[in-house]
Formats: structure tokens, sequence, C-alpha cells
């Protein structure tokens, strides 16, 4: 009971400290082109709108925690006006509700929000609407009423913002993604109170939401896909953050794909591009199978931020109209030093796979030689700037059956073997794709095995700049040259016996030789495209 009385003084706390100055209508923030309460009404020249609402609740008689998600879309067809989405989760228990309605919308204010829907065949209302005085008629400013009920349950909420509107670049107008715009604004701070019906329960909740506003062209379910995250954090900051991936996996450094409105104070708001997301978890979904992001690092090194979001549950998937992800989020971390924590939301449209690879060299051919001096190379089929892929090298001699891991940790698609240790033989390449986590994960291996071809000399004149004492040696050699290169210990058949290891000019190389058994060997330099040698001799002590 004290943790209930607490977020309701929290609540009241919080809406007293904020000057209401702004909480009137008309409104319209200096440099913005949207107005209150005119354009949280209906803009029925555009192609797609759509109000959608988050909300983190404690139930006051249980005690639980749920998350909730509505939206209403307003995307006319032939059959119906639009749909709705209805989501809630109880955060106590892990268990998630999600249910979708296509429906004919009765009601549509133009010039403020008063939205009344029904199913194709009617049915109870639900209804999205500005709260007005009961004495004179007046819209009380940013004050609404939510009702929504279907498979997952009801909710019957009151919101009353305690933080004037952010709007999204500055103008509320804004490019996203190749071709499509977007009117957008966000309500960052709205207490809620009311009651939900979930799992056979109707109790009183208390808690605090989000809104979010778009209308234009751009349409989640036809454009690019994206990740969306709603941000209310402890110092008072709140962020509207997008990473949208255009067609080819990338994520473009530009306003258009990278989106942060920052809500600061009453007084301040920006928004920037200059950001980086990580991605260090992904997750499969139970049903479906489909893989999203499960955590994300939220870094900018000029506005000093460092946060990791990490979504509540896996499984809060939307099947209807199409497949996202949908779910609450926890925050901690630093902003300009200062720790901080919060809660949120993510909607996750981009959905990621395995990585599938293909060799670029060696490749099968009539004469299945692999030269050592060239690298092992190959491409990664599907790149998404959203799943760097880290790749570990494995070789196999030809009869045995077990792969010996030669790289691991490579970030580049290519890989020079040192094969020293390694006897003369056929090989076979694999190579093995992954994300940090593992979750993501590829295989590749060459169609045959390749013969190593030891490198050829091909200026032998060279030797002479190159110089091996003492020769004969019993423990160790010093190896100097006049150039700058690589260098290979090698027994006279070609086959490595010690790590490459560099020369620089004029520098002498102490060389331990003292466990080779006595014979002849060569010191193989690569300088500048030309392979030259010098041969030595080992005596026994």
């Amino acid at each position: 009971m004290k943790k209930h009385i607490l977020v309701v003084i929290f609540a009241l706390l919080v809406s007293s400290l904020f000057a209401q100055a702004w909480k009137t209508y008309p409104n319209s923030a200096p440099n913005s082109l949207l107005t209150f309460p005119q354009d949280e009404g209906w803009h029925d020249q555009e192609p797609i709108e759509w109000w959608y609402t988050n909300a983190h609740v404690v139930g006051q008689n249980t005690g639980h925690e749920y998350a909730i998600m509505m939206t209403f879309f307003a995307y006319d067809t032939a059959f119906v006006d639009g749909f709705r989405i209805l989501n809630i989760s109880d955060e106590t228990t892990g268990n998630f509700k999600t249910g979708t309605a296509f429906k004919k919308y009765p009601v549509m204010a133009k010039d403020h929000v008063e939205i009344k829907s029904t199913n194709l065949f009617g049915g109870e209302e639900e209804q999205w609407y500005t709260k007005q005085d009961t004495t004179t008629g007046m819209f009380l400013p940013f004050q609404y009423r939510i009702e929504s009920h279907g498979v997952p349950g009801a909710i019957n909420l009151d919101y009353d913002a305690f933080k004037p509107p952010l709007i999204v670049a500055d103008s509320g107008y804004l490019n996203q993604g190749i071709i499509n715009y977007t009117y957008y604004y966000s309500q960052t701070g709205m207490n809620v109170t009311g009651e939900i019906t979930f799992d056979g329960v109707t109790e009183p909740v208390v808690g605090v939401g989000w809104i979010d506003r778009q209308y234009g062209s751009f349409d989640p379910s036809t454009g690019e896909a994206y990740e969306w995250f709603s941000l209310q954090l402890s110092n008072g900051m709140d962020f509207n953050l997008w990473n949208i991936f255009a067609n080819d996996g990338t994520i473009p450094d530009n306003s258009k794909y990278r989106i942060l409105a920052m809500y600061i104070d009453e007084n301040t708001s920006k928004t920037i591009s200059d950001f980086r997301i990580e991605r260090p978890k992904y997750a499969y979904t139970t049903i479906t199978k489909n893989c999203y992001a499960n955590q994300w690092h939220l870094t900018s090194d000029t506005l000093d931020i460092d946060l990791m979001i990490t979504i509540h549950s896996k499984d809060d998937e939307v099947l209807v109209p199409f497949a996202f992800l949908e779910g609450s989020t926890s925050i901690e971390g630093t902003i300009q030093g200062q720790a901080v924590t919060g809660k949120g939301f993510a909607e996750l449209l981009h959905r990621y796979e395995d990585p599938k690879m293909s060799f670029a060299a060696p490749l099968a051919s009539n004469n299945p030689t692999w030269d050592v001096s060239q690298p092992i190379s190959w491409q990664l089929n599907n790149p998404d700037e959203g799943r760097p892929i880290q790749y570990d090298l494995w070789v196999k001699q030809q009869g045995l059956s077990d792969y010996t891991q030669v790289a691991t940790g490579l970030t580049d698609t290519s890989f020079v073997w040192d094969y020293a240790g390694f006897p003369v033989g056929e090989y076979w390449f694999k190579v093995v794709g992954y994300s940090v986590d593992g979750t993501l994960k590829g295989t590749i291996e060459t169609d045959q095995a390749y013969a190593l071809l030891p490198l050829a000399i091909t200026s032998p004149t060279l030797a002479q700049k190159m110089t091996i004492s003492p020769n004969p040696a019993i423990n160790t050699i010093e190896v100097s040259c006049d150039c700058t290169g690589k260098a290979r210990l090698m027994d006279t058949q070609g086959k490595a016996i010690l790590a490459i290891f560099p020369l620089r000019e004029n520098e002498k190389q102490a060389i331990d030789v003292s466990n080779l058994a006595k014979g002849t060997y060569l010191i193989l330099v690569e300088t500048k495209g030309k392979v030259f040698a010098q041969k030595w001799i080992k005596i026994a002590q």
C-alpha cells in the first residue's frame, strides 16, 4: 500500500513542479507548424494517421505492474476506416495479451481529438477524446479519456499532461526514410489514472503515460523497417528515438534515418542525429521464431549520453495486421556523467537473420591448390548494420574429422593464415559468422580440400639483401635485411616452421632455433610483392 501511495504522491508532485502557462488552448510553440487542439484531431487529407499511447501503471489492489499500449490507425480502405491494437502486459507475472480489431470510425473530429470506433459489424464503442469542463463545456487542455477493450482485456483511463508537447524536429515536420514525410509530436509526460481489466480482474491503476501522434505518408506496414523507443528518464528528460533501416540493411547517417528528439525541460527541446546504437542481445520469439534485438546501447559523444535499454519480454509480439514486437523497457546509464534510470517502450519492425556467407577465395578449380601468401576471403551476403558480425576461421586436414580454429573474433572478411606448425597436405576451410551474443549464426565450408602451395621464389637476386648469422647456427640466429617485409622460417619442402615475423629495414631480428632438428632451412621474405629466400644450416649442440 505504501508503494501505491508513493506513486500517487509522486504524480501529484510532478504535476505541481511544472508551470501551467503552456497548458492552454490554442497552443503553438515557436517555430512549430502544429497548433493545439486542431492538430490533435483527424487530418483527412493525409494518407495515414495514428494516435498511439503507452503507459506504465500499478494496480492499486494487486500491486501488479502493468504495461499498456493502444493505437488507433486511420487508414481508409474500401472495407474499413482503420484498425485498433491493444496490448496489456502484466509485468509482475509476465503474462502478455494482444488484440487487433478492424474498425469503422463513425466519429472522427478534425479540430480536436475525438474518436469513436466500432467493429465492422457494430458492437460497443471504443474512444479517445479530449475531456471537457462539466460546467462550461470548454475543452480541458491536454487532458484525455481513452477507453478500449478486446481480447487482451479493457482500459478506461484518464490522461493529464504534466509536460508540454515535444515537437519533433522543432517544426513538427520531417522526412522519414527514402521518400516519406510525417508530421510528428509526442506528449512525453502524462499522469494516468483509471482502471484496467486483465485476466478477469478489474482494478484501479495509477501511473505515467506517453502519447505519440503522427500523420503523413510514413507507413509502418510498407515503409522501411525501424526500431523506435520512448524513454522517460529519472532526471526529467525524455527521448523519442528512431533508427530506420534502408533496404540494403544500412542506417544512413542523416536525419531521415537517425532521429533523437529530446525533451530536456519545459523550455528546451532538440532533435539530433549525432548518436550511435549498438545491439548486445538478440532473441527469437517463441511463436513466430522471428528474431529481434533485445538490448540497445545508446551513446552520443557530443551530448555525453551512455544508456543501456533492455526490453522486458522477448515475446510481446503483435501478429495482426503485421508482425512486430512492442514491449516495455528499462533504462540505466549516465547523461553528462550523472546516473539515470528510466522506463520506456520499444516498437520493433526490424527483424534479424542469421548471417549468410559465401567464399570468395579459395574457390574450386581444376588445380585445387592454395597459395598460402593469399588471404582466405569470404563475403557477407545479407549485411545488416543493426547486426554486426564477427567471424571465426577453422581449418581441417584432409582425412581428419575435426576442425582446428586458427582465428577468432575477426571483423574483416579476409585472413592470411599462418600455417606454421601444420603439416603439408590438403585442407578444408570453414568460416563461422555470428552476432555479438551468438544468437545469430551462420557457417560455410569450402566445397573441397585445397593443397597448400608454398610461396614461389620470384626474386632470387634479392637474397643478397638479407644476412643470417651465425650460419651454421646452434641456438639462435639473427636475421637482418636491407628491406621491410614479413618473414617465415620454413623447411626446404615449403612447410612453415615458425609464425610469421616482421622484418624492419636494417634491424636485427633474433630467432630461437634451439628446438629445431639439425638440417637445412630457409628464411623466406615477402616485400613489396616480391619473394626471396636464403638457406641456413642448423647443427647439433
